[in-house]
């Protein structure tokens, strides 16, 4: 079961070529980390693969496939979950340009 959540804020800040506000309402997994609900802020590194997830009590460093999807004037910014027996687990990250797929990390 997939699990969609609108982005409060996007814009595009220096160095980075997505930042966005999000408010989790449900603890998730982020790569390994497990992150409590709150606010986060969500950064990607401008012409890097690496994606950062930061809040009050807990952040992540995620690495993201090289390309980010089709998308344009219908995409829908904001995260996607995936449900599972491990809990909620973050998978993709969407913005107006298109869809950037998160690399799931075993653990």
């Amino acid at each position: 079961m997939a699990i969609s959540l609108g982005i409060a804020s996007l814009g595009t800040v220096r160095a980075q070529d997505l930042a966005a506000k999000v408010n989790v309402p449900f603890p998730f997994r982020a790569g390994a980390a497990t992150l409590p609900a709150g606010e986060y802020a969500v950064m990607r590194e401008n012409g890097a693969g690496l994606v950062l997830i930061q809040g009050r009590r807990g952040s992540a460093m995620l690495i993201a496939e090289p390309e980010l999807t089709g998308g344009g004037a219908s995409a829908i910014p904001g995260l996607t979950f995936e449900h599972s027996p491990k809990g909620n687990v973050l998978t993709e990250i969407h913005s107006n340009s298109g869809s950037l797929r998160l690399v799931q990390i075993a653990r």
